[in-house]
């Protein structure tokens, strides 16, 4: 269809030999992009680059070795609490409230120095956003929420090793904490019969 004369650096070629029949852009005699009759798209030795929006049904990614997906937040002046990175996990059926984010996992940054969080957050069966669930800290913290994901209830202080029931800040290997009148109720017994 298309040949730069100088060298064959360039090509557009439309092959209806092969199976599928393929449209093929070369560079310097290398094909750089291939489009066959089913709409499926094939950069051999590349990376794709886009700005804007994707929609896609699905995807998918291989490697022999490594494989990765990047999410990079461009900004150079990142303050505390700005996200790094999200995926969110959606849904469009509103006639059973299970419309919006249902799901997500989401980075961001805490503090100076780019110590950054990664939280897990999922939806109530109504019509409720997603809230935090887990939170693992820039220090390796892990922290449970309650129901609601506004306040954690189990907390796994990695710093100095200890673990908390019902407290944020456990004071002792393991601590258990109420902060309403009654019974705290740890229960240690052996199940052996």
């Amino acid at each position: 269809l298309f040949s730069d004369n100088v060298s064959s650096r360039g090509k557009i070629i439309y092959d209806h030999s092969s199976s599928p029949e393929t449209l093929v852009l070369q560079t310097t005699g290398t094909t750089a992009l291939s489009i066959d009759n089913s709409q499926n798209i094939s950069i051999p030795n590349g990376n794709v680059d886009v700005t804007g929006t994707v929609t896609a049904d699905g995807l998918t990614v291989e490697s022999a070795t490594t494989t990765l997906v990047t999410l990079s937040n461009t900004d150079t002046t990142a303050t505390a609490g700005q996200e790094v990175g999200r995926i969110n996990f959606t849904g469009a059926d509103a006639s059973t409230s299970a419309n919006g984010v249902r799901a997500a996992i989401y980075a961001e940054y805490r503090g100076v120095g780019g110590g950054t969080e990664l939280n897990f957050q999922t939806a109530n069966e109504s019509a409720t956003p997603a809230v935090d669930r887990i939170s693992i800290s820039r220090g390796g913290d892990i922290t449970f929420y309650e129901d609601t994901g506004s306040s954690g209830k189990f907390r796994w202080d990695a710093t100095n090793e200890r673990l908390g029931i019902g407290t944020t800040s456990p004071d002792q290997l393991l601590t258990a904490s109420k902060a309403v009148d009654g019974d705290i109720g740890i229960s240690l017994y052996n199940n052996d019969t």
